[in-house]
C-alpha cells in the first residue's frame, strides 16, 4: 500500500474511533425481510452465475462514475482466549493462548519448549530457546510471501501467508474501501507446509495457493479449517456489457497446487443467504493438516464473513457487522458448520439474534447450546418484539422491551441458541443489559458467563447459564476503568486486562493507564475485586487488549506475562516515547498480583537499521513466553531471555539475516 493510501486509511480509521456510537447508522425497520435466516443451494451453475451478476451489477454501475462506492467492509477482526498452557514441572512451557482447549489458533509465534518458530516478514525463523544461555538462530526459510500466522504440527510448521499484487489501479493491490483494515481485491492466500525436523535446514514440503484472503483459521483434530474472503475484481467490468459476458469459470475462486488449478468449490458446493447480501464470497475450506494439498471438503457462500468462533464440534460463521452500504446491521446472522467424522466443516443450519458482536469471545458453545453476547443500537420496537432486521432475516420471537413505539436506547443482551435441525433457535435471553453502555469484553466458561460493559464505570456482570432457557444475571460489580480481556484462573478467580480511566477537564471519561484486575468469582452472586493495579503513565497499554494470543498464564506456577508499552508520567494530551516496551511478569495468587520483573523487547529494525519502536504507527508485535523459570520477550526484532526472579543475566538474538 502506498504512503498516500496508508495515510488516508489511517485518517479515516482515527476519525471512526472518535465517532460516538450513536453516529453509526443503523438500518430502519423497513429493511426487514420475512422468513427465517438460512443458506440455500443454487439450482444450477447458471443460477449461480446469474445471482453473482445480479449482486455485482449495482456496484459495476457505480464504478462507472469512478467511485469506490458500494463495496463491503473488510471482514471483522476477531481478537481475544484461554487455553491454560501445558505444564510438566521444570520443563513446563507456555503455548499459544486459546479460546477453547483442543482448538488451535494460528499466531506469529509458536513454541515447543525447546525451539521458537517465528514469522519474520517473509521468513520462518527457527530459534534455539533452551537453554537460554545458548539462545541462537538455528535456521530460516524465505517463503517469498508475507507470513501472517503459523501452526506447529509435530515436526512440521504450517505457515499461512498472503500474496499482495503491486499497482494502484485495476484492482491490483488497491483497497476496496478506504477504511482500516483495507480489503484488497487482488490477492491470494498461501498455505505452506515446512519440515523443521532439521532446525538448521527447514525445508518446504509443499505449497498451496488459494484465491482470496484468510480471514480466520483453526486447527481441529488434524484438520486445518480456513475461512477465506474473496472480493472478485470488478475493475474490468465497468459496463453492463462486460459484466454480461463474464463466465462462471472467471468468477469462481481457484486453488492452485503442484502446477494444477481447480475451483475452490464446485457450483454444487455454493450457497447463498435467503436474502441477498452482496457479491463478496466466503469459502470454508477443510485441509488435511498432514498434507495441505488434500482438500477434505469445501463450502462457499455468496456473502461476506465476519466474526468466527470454533469449538471442538463446530465452526460458527457470522455475517459482517456492516452491510454493503456501510450501515451497521441490527441483526447478526449465525451459520453453523459442524465437523463430521472426517473432520470437515459442513453447513448444517443458521439462526440470528438482535445486535452486533464484539469479537470471537462474544460466542461460546456448551452442551450443544451456543451463547452469544451482542450490543444493540438504538432502534424502534413495536408489540414488545424486535421490529427490525437486515440482510438475512428478522428476529421476531425475542421480547426485548415493554411494548413501545418510542425509540429504544442502546443496550446489550445475551442469547442462547439451540441447534434445532436446520435452524439455530433462540431458547433463552437476557436483555436490556447496561443501557447506554457497550460491551468491552465477554467470556463464556462452562455454565457461567461474564460481561464487562463501559461508559463511565466498569460493571462486571456474572451470568448463571446452567439452564439454557433461563439465563440470568446473578451478580454485578462496579469498579473504575474497564477490562477488554477476561481470563479464568481456576474456578474462583478471573483476570481482567484493560485500561483505567480519568475525567478530562473538558468533560467526559477517557482511557488512561494500563490496568490489571483480579476478581473473585467463587460466589457468582457476589463477585468481588481482589486487587486492581495501574501500570505506567497515561497512554500505557498492552497488546492483550487487541489479541488474546499475547497473554500467557501458567497455572502451576501462577506466573502471568503480558507485553506492554508503558508511558512515563505525563498529562495524557501529548505523544511521548514509551519509557518501557517489553514484557511484564507477575505472580498471581488469591491475594493479588506480585510483580516479578520486566524484560525489554528487542526493537524492530527499520529500513535504515535504526530502532523502529512497535508502538509507533502501530507496526510490530510482542509475545511473552515462559520455559521453566526463564522469561522470554519475543518480537519481530528478536528474542530476549532472562531467568526469574532476578532476570539477570540477559541473553538476546536478533532475527534479521546477517
Amino acid at each position: 500500500m502506498s504512503n498516500r493510501n496508508f495515510a488516508a486509511v489511517l485518517i479515516l480509521a482515527t476519525f471512526a474511533t472518535l465517532l460516538p456510537a450513536g453516529c453509526i447508522p443503523t438500518l430502519s425497520p423497513t429493511d426487514s425481510t420475512p422468513g427465517p435466516t438460512k443458506l440455500v443451494p443454487f439450482r444450477s451453475a447458471g443460477d449461480l452465475l446469474a445471482y453473482f451478476k445480479q449482486q455485482a451489477s449495482p456496484v459495476v454501475q457505480r464504478r462507472g462514475f469512478g467511485g469506490l462506492l458500494g463495496a463491503e467492509p473488510a471482514a471483522d477482526q476477531a481478537t481475544n482466549g484461554d487455553n491454560e498452557s501445558p505444564s510438566a514441572g521444570e520443563d513446563s512451557f507456555s503455548s499459544t493462548n486459546l479460546q477453547e482447549a483442543g482448538v488451535d489458533e494460528g499466531d506469529v509465534f509458536k513454541s515447543d519448549g525447546q525451539r521458537f518458530y517465528v514469522a519474520h516478514n517473509n521468513e520462518l525463523v527457527v530459534v534455539r530457546a533452551a537453554p537460554a544461555a545458548e539462545l541462537a538462530v538455528l535456521g530460516r526459510i524465505d517463503l517469498g510471501e508475507s507470513i501472517e500466522s503459523l501452526y506447529l504440527v509435530g515436526q512440521r510448521i504450517i505457515a499461512l501467508a498472503h500474496r499482495y499484487d503491486n499497482g494502484s489501479g485495476g484492482g491490483a493491490g488497491r483497497p476496496e474501501i478506504l477504511i482500516y483494515p483495507p480489503y484488497y481485491t487482488s490477492r491470494s492466500a498461501v498455505v505452506a507446509e515446512i519440515d523443521v525436523s532439521d532446525p538448521a535446514n527447514p525445508a518446504l514440503i509443499r505449497k498451496v495457493e488459494l484465491d482470496g484472503s484468510i480471514a480466520h483459521s483453526r486447527l481441529v483434530n488434524g484438520r486445518l479449517i480456513l475461512v477465506l474472503t474473496i472480493a472478485p475484481d470488478l475493475a474490468p467490468m465497468t459496463d453492463r456489457g462486460a459484466l454480461r459476458n463474464v463466465t462462471l469459470a472467471e468468477v469462481l475462486p481457484k486453488l492452485r497446487s503442484a502446477g494444477e488449478s481447480r475451483p475452490l468449490a464446485d457450483w454444487e458446493q455454493w450457497l447463498r443467504p435467503t436474502s441477498p447480501d452482496g457479491y463478496y464470497m466466503t469459502a470454508v475450506v477443510t485441509l488435511d493438516a498432514a498434507d495441505v494439498s488434500n482438500v477434505v471438503a469445501s463450502t462457499a457462500v455468496l456473502a461476506g464473513a465476519g466474526t468466527v468462533y470454533a469449538s471442538t464440534k463446530a465452526l460458527y460463521l457470522t455475517d459482517l457487522s456492516y452491510n454493503g452500504e456501510g450501515a451497521a446491521r441490527a441483526v447478526t446472522a449465525i451459520h453453523k458448520f459442524a465437523f463430521g467424522e472426517d473432520g470437515a466443516a459442513r453447513y448444517v443450519g443458521s439462526g440470528s439474534a438482535p445486535g452486533r458482536l464484539l469479537n470471537q469471545f462474544s460466542l461460546g458453545e456448551h452442551d450443544g447450546f451456543l451463547r452469544i453476547a451482542t450490543h444493540i443500537d438504538a432502534i424502534f420496537f413495536a408489540g414488545g418484539s424486535v421490529g427490525v432486521a437486515v440482510a438475512d432475516a428478522p428476529v421476531s420471537n425475542v421480547d426485548l422491551r415493554a411494548q413501545s413505539s418510542e425509540p429504544a436506547g442502546p443496550s446489550n443482551a445475551v442469547f442462547v441458541l439451540e441447534d434445532a435441525g436446520s435452524e439455530l433457535k433462540i431458547v433463552g435471553s437476557i436483555t436490556d443489559i447496561a443501557p447506554n453502555e457497550r460491551i468491552y469484553s465477554a467470556r463464556f466458561i462452562g455454565e457461567r458467563g461474564f460481561l464487562v460493559t463501559f461508559r463511565q464505570i466498569d460493571p462486571l456482570f456474572a451470568l448463571d447459564l446452567s439452564d439454557p432457557t433461563k439465563p440470568a444475571i446473578v451478580g454485578e460489580l462496579k469498579i473504575p476503568g474497564y477490562s477488554d480481556y477476561l481470563h479464568p484462573v481456576g474456578d474462583n478467580l478471573l483476570i481482567g486486562v484493560g485500561r483505567s480511566t480519568r475525567v478530562v477537564s473538558f468533560g467526559g471519561v477517557v482511557p488512561d493507564k494500563l490496568q490489571l484486575s483480579l476478581f473473585d468469582v467463587s460466589n457468582l452472586a457476589d463477585p468481588t475485586l481482589v486487587q486492581q493495579i495501574e501500570v505506567g503513565g497515561s497512554g500505557s497499554w498492552s497488546e492483550v487488549s487487541s489479541t488474546h494470543k499475547a497473554f500467557v498464564y501458567m497455572p502451576d506456577s501462577g506466573l502471568l506475562a503480558i507485553p506492554a508499552a508503558l508511558q512515563p508520567p505525563n498529562n495524557g494530551l501529548e505523544f511521548v516515547e514509551p519509557a518501557f516496551d517489553g514484557v511484564l511478569c507477575y505472580r498471581v495468587s488469591a491475594t493479588g498480583f506480585e510483580p516479578v520483573g520486566q524484560l525489554p523487547a528487542v526493537q524492530d529494525q527499520g529500513d535504515g537499521g535504526d530502532a523502529f519502536p512497535a508502538f509507533f504507527y502501530g507496526y510490530g508485535w510482542r509475545r511473552p513466553a515462559l520455559v521453566g523459570d526463564v522469561l522470554y520477550a519475543v518480537s519481530a526484532g528478536g528474542v530476549r531471555a532472562a531467568a526469574l526472579p532476578g532476570l539477570d543475566p540477559r541473553y538476546e538474538v536478533t532475527l534479521s539475516a546477517p
